[in-house]
C-alpha cells in the first residue's frame, strides 16, 4: 500500500468513526519502509486514535520545522493530518498547547513595541478580555479557531488572489476588522519596496479591542508597529488614534478597504471630515499671496531690508535630494533667514496637499526652495509665491515636460548645477534671465580635516577608497534588466527583436570600457541597428530603456571595470556603500554603508586616494566633500565638450585634482601618488583651499540669495512698468 492509498483509507475510516481499524492500519503501515515525513504523519495518526493528544501537537511542530528547513510543501489545510493536528489541540487544555506559549511570546514582543507608540492603548489591550476564540498552531503559522461556529479562521484563495494585486502597489490598505488576521499578516509579509525604502501603510480598524489582542498573538509585528507600517485603530481608542495620526496631514487615507467595507468606510469618512476642518481654506492663502502685504515684503527682500522666510521642501525617497536640501536649509538659517524644512518622517508617510496649505498658512514663506524639482511637481502652491529650484538632475517633470512655457511663474528662479543643465532648461523655453549656474556647495561644518589621532583613523585607513552603493556582478544585473523588458512586451516578435538588440548593445558598450560611451551614442547605435520601420511606439520604448540601461547597467559596468583593474594588481581597496558584498569579484573589498554626517569625512581624511568614477560627468558633490575634508581625489576624465557636469572650471587638473583616462592610467597614477606622499598632500591642500574659497554651503547659499534678490528686483520692476 502506498502512502496516498493509506491516507485515503484512514480519512474514510476516521469519517466513519472506526478508530480501531485506523489504529490497526497505521501500525501495519508504520512497519513498512517509509520516509521520515510519512513516519511522523503516521505517528500522529497513532497517537490521535489512542487519544494521546499532546504528542500529536509535538510531532506536528517538529515536522513543520523540518519542512521549513527543507523548504518543502506542507500538508493541505483540509487534509486528514491537518484535521488531526487541529482536533488534538482542541482536546488539550489551553496551557498544554504549544500555540499558547508561542503566541504569548509574540504578544509580549508586539505589546512592547505598541507601548513605545501608544502606552495607553497598549495597556488597555493587555487588560482586555480574550474573545471566544482558541489559538492554534497550523502549518502556515498560528491561527484563531472560532469555538461557536467550529471554524478555523483562514484566508480564502479568492482573497489571497485579490491581495496579490494590492500588494504590488504602495497605496495604503485599510482592513475593516481583524477578519481572520491572516489577511493582514499576508500583506505585511509582502511589503512594497520603492526607491530608498518607500513602503506601504496598513490601517486596521477593529472596534473590538479583544480581537485586537488576539491578533497580536498571531505573528511578530513589532517591526511593522515601530515603523508605522501597521496602525491599529481599535476599541474606544480608535477615534483618538485616528485623529492623532491623520491630523498630522502626513498620512493619506486608505485607497483600498479589505474586510468589513461599510464599517471601515464610515470610520475613515469621519476622520477625513475631522481633518478637513483642520486645513486652512484656499481662499485665505490666496488672499495673502495676492495681497499688498506680501507684495511689500517681496520689495523689502529685493531691496535687502529684510531676510526672506524660506520653506525648503524635499522628499526622503532620493537620498541626495534630501541631504542637499537640508544643507541649504541650515545655510539659509545661518544667513539670517527664517526656515522650515518639510520632509516625510518615515517610510510610509506621503505628504498630502493639505500639509503644504498648513505650512503656507502658519509660516507664510516668501519663497519655496527645492532640489531637482520645480513648480509642476507642486501645482497646489500659489502662483504669486516664488520658487527657487536647484536643478541638479533631470527628475520628474524636469525630464518629461518638453516645453516649460506655462509651467512656471515669472518670479520662479532656476539654479543650475552646470552649463549643460542651464542649456537644457533654456531649450525647454525657460528664459536665460531666470537661470544661474552654481556648482554644488558643501557644508563646511560637516566636512573638515581630522587629526591623525582621531578614533576613526584605524577603521577607515585605506590606500584607495570609493564611495557609492554597490550591486551584484553586472552580468546578473543585465539578466534582470532583460527580464523586465520581456515582461513589458507582449508581442513575441517585438520582444525577440528588443532582447537581441540590447544583448548586442551591452556587448558593444562593455567590450572596452576605456572608451567613453554616452547615452546619445548608445541610442544612436541602437536605432541604427534596427532594420525597416519600427514605428513610433517601439522607438519610444527603445529610447526609454536605453536611458535606463545607461543609468543602471552601463554605469555599473564602467565603475566595476576600473575598480577591478585596481583589485587585479593587488592594491588595498575599500568600497563603501550597500550591497558591495554581493559582487562576486569585488565583495571582499566591501566595508559596508557609512553615515554621511558622522563617518564620510573620515573616509576622505584617512584614504590616501579617493576615487570619483562617473560614466557621464566629472563634477559631483563628492569632489567638494573630499576637498573640504583635505582628501586627495582621482577623477575619471571626460572630453570637456561632452562632460555632463565639468570639473575644469572649478578645479585644475594636476594641481588640485588628478584625472585618469584608462584603467592602465588609473593603476599607474594610484601607484605614483601612493609612492609620492608629499606631492599628493600638496595637491590635497590646494584642493581644500579652492573649495574653501568658493564652494562652501554658506557661500553657495549666499550667492543663491543674492542672485535671486537681484532677479526678484528686476521682476518686480517689470511688474510696475506693466501696470503703468
Amino acid at each position: 500500500m502506498n502512502f496516498e492509498i493509506f491516507t485515503s483509507e484512514i480519512t474514510r475510516l476516521i469519517a466513519e468513526g472506526n478508530l480501531a481499524e485506523v489504529r490497526k492500519l497505521a501500525e501495519s503501515f508504520a512497519e513498512v519502509n517509509c520516509s521520515e515525513y510519512q513516519v511522523r504523519l503516521t505517528q500522529m495518526v497513532l497517537c490521535f486514535v489512542k487519544h494521546d493528544f499532546k504528542p500529536v501537537d509535538s510531532l506536528a511542530i517538529r515536522l513543520k520545522e523540518q519542512l521549513v528547513k527543507e523548504n518543502s510543501g506542507f500538508p493541505e489545510q483540509n487534509s486528514i493530518y491537518s484535521v488531526i493536528w487541529l482536533q488534538a489541540q482542541l482536546n488539550l487544555d489551553r496551557r498544554e498547547r504549544a500555540a499558547t506559549r508561542a503566541g504569548y511570546e509574540l504578544f509580549k514582543k508586539n505589546i512592547k513595541a505598541l507601548a513605545q507608540i501608544d502606552p495607553e492603548l497598549a495597556e488597555d489591550i493587555r487588560c482586555s478580555k480574550w474573545p471566544d476564540l482558541i489559538l492554534v498552531n497550523m502549518w502556515q503559522g498560528l491561527h484563531l479557531y472560532d469555538q461557536k461556529s467550529r471554524i478555523l479562521m483562514t484566508m480564502s484563495q479568492e482573497t489571497q488572489d485579490d491581495l496579490d494585486k494590492l500588494v504590488k502597489e504602495r497605496a495604503p490598505i485599510a482592513f475593516g476588522s481583524i477578519c481572520s488576521g491572516q489577511e493582514i499578516c499576508y500583506c505585511l509579509k509582502r511589503p512594497f519596496k520603492g526607491i530608498h525604502g518607500m513602503e506601504r501603510l496598513h490601517y486596521v480598524y477593529e472596534p473590538d479591542i479583544g480581537m485586537s489582542r488576539a491578533f497580536l498573538y498571531l505573528s511578530d509585528l513589532s517591526d511593522e508597529i515601530n515603523q508605522r507600517n501597521l496602525v491599529l485603530l481599535t476599541g474606544d481608542h480608535a477615534c483618538r488614534q485616528g485623529k492623532k495620526l491623520l491630523s498630522t496631514l502626513r498620512y493619506p487615507s486608505p485607497a483600498v478597504i479589505v474586510g468589513n467595507y461599510a464599517l471601515a468606510t464610515k470610520f475613515f469618512q469621519d476622520m477625513d471630515q475631522y481633518c478637513d476642518d483642520l486645513v486652512p481654506d484656499d481662499e485665505g492663502i490666496e488672499n495673502y499671496y495676492g495681497s499688498d502685504e506680501f507684495h511689500r515684503r517681496l520689495i523689502q527682500i529685493a531691496d535687502g531690508k529684510i531676510m526672506p522666510r524660506i520653506l525648503v521642501v524635499t522628499c526622503r525617497w532620493t537620498t541626495f535630494l534630501k541631504y542637499c536640501a537640508s544643507d541649504f536649509c541650515r545655510a539659509f538659517e545661518n544667513l539670517g533667514c527664517q526656515t522650515r524644512y518639510l520632509i516625510e518622517e518615515n517610510d510610509v508617510q506621503n505628504l498630502t496637499p493639505a500639509i503644504y496649505k498648513k505650512y503656507l498658512d502658519e509660516f507664510r514663506p516668501d519663497a519655496v526652495f527645492m532640489v531637482s524639482h520645480a513648480r509642476p511637481t507642486y501645482p497646489h502652491l500659489p502662483k504669486e509665491l516664488p520658487i527657487i529650484a536647484y536643478i541638479q538632475d533631470k527628475c520628474g517633470k524636469i525630464l518629461t515636460l518638453d516645453d516649460w512655457r506655462g509651467s512656471f511663474e515669472h518670479k520662479d528662479f532656476f539654479v543650475c548645477l552646470c552649463p549643460y543643465l542651464e542649456d537644457y532648461m533654456q531649450n525647454k523655453q525657460v528664459p536665460s534671465n531666470h537661470t544661474m549656474i552654481l556648482p554644488l556647495p558643501v557644508d563646511e561644518n560637516m566636512y573638515y580635516p581630522l587629526e591623525k589621532t582621531h578614533p576613526d583613523r584605524e577603521k577607515f585607513l585605506a590606500d584607495i577608497s570609493f564611495v557609492k552603493h554597490g550591486h551584484p556582478a553586472v552580468e546578473g544585473m543585465f539578466a534582470n534588466f532583460l527580464k523586465k523588458i520581456e515582461q513589458q512586451l507582449t508581442d513575441e516578435s517585438a520582444r525577440n527583436l528588443i532582447i537581441k538588440l540590447f544583448t548586442w548593445l551591452h556587448q558593444e558598450a562593455t567590450r572596452n570600457c576605456d572608451l567613453r560611451y554616452y547615452e546619445s551614442d548608445l541610442l544612436e547605435q541602437a536605432l541604427r541597428r534596427i532594420k525597416g520601420n519600427p514605428g513610433p511606439e517601439l522607438i519610444a520604448f527603445i529610447e526609454k530603456y536605453v536611458a535606463t540601461y545607461y543609468i543602471t547597467i552601463h554605469s555599473a559596468a564602467w565603475r566595476c571595470y576600473y575598480l577591478e583593474a585596481i583589485a587585479n594588481v593587488g592594491m588595498d581597496l575599500a568600497l563603501y556603500g550597500n550591497d558591495w558584498h554581493k559582487h562576486e569579484r569585488l565583495g571582499k573589498y566591501a566595508r559596508g554603508p557609512i553615515d554621511r554626517e558622522k563617518q564620510l569625512k573620515s573616509v576622505y581624511n584617512f584614504s590616501k586616494i579617493n576615487l570619483h568614477i562617473s560614466q557621464s560627468a566629472t563634477m559631483h558633490q563628492r569632489l567638494v566633500e573630499c576637498a573640504l575634508s583635505s582628501g586627495f581625489m582621482l577623477v575619471s576624465n571626460h572630453d570637456p565638450a561632452r562632460d555632463g557636469a565639468p570639473t575644469r572650471p572649478y578645479f585644475e587638473d594636476g594641481r588640485e585634482i588628478v584625472f585618469f583616462d584608462t584603467a592602465a592610467d588609473l593603476v599607474e597614477k594610484c601607484r605614483y601618488y601612493l609612492e609620492h606622499e608629499v606631492e599628493r598632500l600638496e595637491i590635497a591642500q590646494r584642493f581644500r583651499q579652492r573649495a574653501l574659497n568658493s564652494m562652501t554651503m554658506r557661500k553657495g547659499a549666499a550667492e543663491v540669495l543674492d542672485r535671486w534678490k537681484d532677479f526678484l528686483k528686476r521682476q518686480l520692476q517689470a511688474e510696475t512698468v506693466q501696470v503703468i
